[in-house]
């Protein structure tokens, strides 16, 4: 606040905190919703409560709790919330994969982060990370027998 003494005016400003802190949130899931690795991995984002924020290949599951969702889909969201709440991890869980529409093994990294409790998830297809890993390896061997 200022005074203005030509007119002996009082002006000031003000700003409610909570609207800046909403549109950092809006900020970030719009920056998380893009991010993509491989051809199956994403971001995906759970608020405190376990209600879903981003769900890249699903956006059916977006703005619902696990306990709204089929069933596959509540058990592996049940297995984050609860890794998140164990301070996070990988764990491997089954989701419908949606090229195929059969159940396949996901690994996801978990992890609660503040400031706003959100549980992150970075996660993809198993089959995918082993055609990475066999990439890799297949390059190591072919490095190793040329120093051979």
């Amino acid at each position: 606040m200022r005074r203005f003494a030509p007119f002996d005016w009082l002006i000031g400003t003000g700003d409610y905190t909570y609207k800046w802190d909403q549109l950092q949130q809006q900020e970030a899931i719009a920056r998380l919703r893009s991010v993509r690795f491989g051809a199956t991995g994403y971001i995906a984002l759970l608020d405190p409560d376990g209600r879903a924020l981003i769900s890249p290949v699903n956006k059916t599951v977006e703005g619902k709790l696990a306990s709204e969702v089929p069933p596959i889909e509540r058990t592996a969201l049940e297995e984050m919330i609860a890794s998140a709440k164990r301070g996070g991890g990988f764990i491997n869980y089954q989701w419908p994969n949606p090229a195929t529409g059969k159940l396949e093994t996901k690994t996801a990294l978990v992890r609660m982060v503040e400031p706003w409790g959100w549980i992150v998830i970075a996660t993809m297809f198993n089959s995918e990370l082993q055609s990475a890993l066999d990439v890799e390896i297949k390059i190591y061997e072919q490095g190793a027998n040329q120093r051979s």
